[in-house]
């Protein structure tokens, strides 16, 4: 079995776990960042058991994306990633400026079946020196509050996850 490195995806499967206990999805205070693994291991076997039938897998990720839509979107998390870039943005429906970091892209196994995890972290204008001083390839912890939460199947498999209303809490 590959060892999977630190990224999102296993904050999130930690955050399915944790959410139900958090009450209106407030982290709890100095929540420890979590692996990809550790989040994915989280997920019903259930699941995502047909993840590797080929004429199953549209079916099996619908039901595992139903299941993050309820479990984690609109709930804050904490995250260990590693920097891939920092800049500056402006959402695209409001024009409101801000700042992002993508994460490092991470290769991730849900039930055998390889999946790329790929992460966004939006941040408010105020944040923007401290957004685009982190460097690319440095580990930080970021928490904020889940917007998208979703396998897809097009253009390969890919997870995809938006934190919003980010916040640097450290890094190493």
């Amino acid at each position: 079995m590959k060892r999977l490195p630190l990224g999102l995806l296993s904050a999130l499967l930690l955050f399915v776990v944790q959410a139900p206990a958090m009450g209106q999805g407030s982290a709890p205070a100095g929540q420890k960042p979590v692996t990809l693994k550790e989040l994915f291991d989280k997920i019903p076997r259930q699941l995502t058991a047909n993840t590797k039938v080929p004429t199953k897998l549209k079916t099996s990720v619908d039901e595992i994306n139903d299941h993050l839509r309820s479990e984690v979107l609109a709930h804050d998390i904490t995250m260990k990633i590693r920097c891939e870039e920092a800049q500056e943005w402006a959402d695209e429906r409001t024009g409101a400026p801000g700042f992002r970091i993508k994460a490092q892209d991470e290769q991730i196994s849900l039930g055998g079946t390889y999946f790329v995890s790929r992460t966004w972290f939006y941040f408010p204008a105020t944040a923007g020196p401290a957004v685009l001083k982190v460097p690319k390839g440095k580990s930080v912890i970021i928490s904020g509050k889940v917007t998208r939460a979703n396998f897809t199947t097009m253009d390969g498999l890919r997870f995809n996850t938006d934190v919003g209303d980010a916040k640097l809490e450290g890094g190493n």
